[in-house]
């Protein structure tokens, strides 16, 4: 997964939003290191709604609001073990350095 698909999904945990503010939130919590422009964003949104890790919800304006699916956070649950895993044998080599 990468790093601006994690934090697509990421930003669903909460709440659903629209694609403004997954963007938004992004750029706020990694201190404006991640920035998603729409092209991007609505390549990701394609590939998660595809493969059933979010759903558009139904909507009364132009918006489109999206929320995390089960297999969404199943899928963010083994991203983040995977990154924690590495983080681990990171340390482990960086200590006998």
């Amino acid at each position: 997964m990468s790093e601006p698909m994690f934090y697509v999904l990421l930003s669903l945990l909460e709440k659903a939003r629209c694609g403004s503010e997954i963007a938004s939130y992004v750029q706020e919590l990694t201190n404006e290191r991640i920035s998603l422009p729409p092209g991007t964003l609505y390549g990701i949104t394609g590939k998660f709604l595809k493969s059933g890790m979010i759903k558009e919800l139904p909507s009364d304006n132009n918006q489109r609001y999206y929320s995390i699916t089960r297999d969404g956070r199943n899928a963010l649950k083994d991203e983040i073990s995977r990154l924690q895993m590495q983080l681990r044998d990171t340390q482990t080599v960086y200590q006998t350095l």
